[in-house]
């Protein structure tokens, strides 16, 4: 495979890769999701994210080597290489992320280290791109995925950061049906999301409505540290509003 693609593997663990621009409509594999298919009429918007440069889409000519590396699996570059994919970090990303119904022998691809998590496959493109032979998620589902797994993130300071990029550019109503297909976990994502959007002022109108009854979050749950509470939505973040704006500049 990699005599004809170009592509470099090296054999043991897991996975990611690289995307570009496109307009091709979302593609659902989730039978049975009526509340997501009510929503995924509007046509993706993932590649406008605001505040980059053209050259945050450079990276285009590892795509060939994903789609290779994943060939016959259903896979989608997610997480922290999707943030970074569709422009919304000024720092490089070293590791791909991939998600996928099924690990690979592949510890990386080329001379990036691949870290592979596994996904069912009625949700592995929901909210996907397929873009050269690699889907990646839409600019709606990295954020949620993010909010949901900040361990696959880099922690809260590159999510608060991707979310200052593409807040005027994400649907609200499409993250919401991302939860209410994903579940309990997903419910807190969307808190974290709504919590940074709301007390950072960010242009993303995110509903969360929590009883006071409801357990306190953490914005980073393998941080214990309490920097600053909401009250509102009961997030208990693990860096100050002000560390935060300093990093996404609002």
């Amino acid at each position: 495979m990699a005599a004809t693609t170009g592509a470099t593997f090296c054999t043991a663990g897991r996975a990611g890769a690289r995307t570009s621009g496109s307009r091709l409509r979302p593609v659902i594999r989730a039978p049975g999701l009526a509340v997501f298919r009510s929503v995924i009429e509007s046509e993706s918007r993932w590649w406008s994210a605001p505040q980059k440069s053209p050259s945050a889409w450079s990276h285009s000519r590892r795509r060939p080597a994903v789609g290779a590396a994943f060939q016959g699996r259903d896979h989608r570059i997610a997480y922290l290489t999707a943030l970074s994919e569709l422009g919304l970090l000024t720092h490089p990303v070293r590791t791909l992320f991939v998600a996928c119904t099924q690990q690979v022998r592949y510890s990386a691809v080329g001379r990036r280290r691949l870290r592979v998590v596994l996904e069912r496959p009625d949700t592995i493109h929901m909210e996907a791109d397929l873009v050269e032979r690699s889907w990646i998620s839409t600019l709606n589902r990295a954020l949620f995925e993010s909010a949901m797994r900040l361990d696959l993130t880099g922690g809260v300071n590159r999510l608060a950061e991707a979310v200052a990029a593409g807040a005027r550019e994400a649907d609200p109503h499409r993250i919401a049906a991302l939860a209410d297909a994903f579940g309990p976990k997903a419910a807190a994502a969307q808190r974290r999301l709504a919590s940074l959007t709301r007390t950072l002022e960010l242009p993303l109108d995110l509903s969360a409505t929590v009883d006071k009854r409801q357990p306190v979050i953490r914005m980073d749950p393998r941080d214990e540290h309490v920097a600053w509470f909401d009250p509102e939505l009961r997030v208990a973040w693990n860096e100050t509003p002000d560390e935060l704006r300093a990093v996404t500049r609002y």
